[in-house]
């Protein structure tokens, strides 16, 4: 018998605080529409939020200049530690371009690399 782990890591945001920066309240279930994005109940048809959630994506790219991005989260596929928020709803929002290189790291920056790891023990 064997045993395994995935790292991964994201720099995420949760529902609460993207309502905050939209200012607005969000109408979208992102726990069913997660599932639909990635083919667990895909029946072929649109779903309902989809434009609402596109919508959404280029409303906060053209506030923050950030990319967001929704994932589903299957909680007994995870672990007790893990910290995402919203996790108890089946999904997480995560962001692209957050991290920018100092002066001092861009003279380096392709010899610097991104690592994660798991320990056990």
């Amino acid at each position: 018998m064997g045993m395994g782990a995935i790292p991964c890591s994201a720099d995420v945001i949760s529902f609460d605080n993207l309502q905050k920066i939209l200012n607005k309240k969000i109408d979208i279930d992102f726990g069913e529409l997660s599932e639909y994005m990635e083919g667990e109940i895909c029946d072929g048809e649109d779903h309902p939020n989809l434009k609402k959630w596109d919508e959404l994506r280029l409303e906060f790219n053209e506030k923050t200049g950030l990319v967001i991005f929704l994932s589903s989260y299957d909680q007994d596929s995870g672990d007790r530690y893990d910290e995402l928020p919203d996790m108890d709803k089946g999904f997480y929002l995560s962001l692209d371009n957050v991290w920018t290189y100092t002066p001092e790291a861009k003279k380096i920056k392709d010899y610097i690399e991104k690592a994660n790891w798991t320990v056990f023990g």
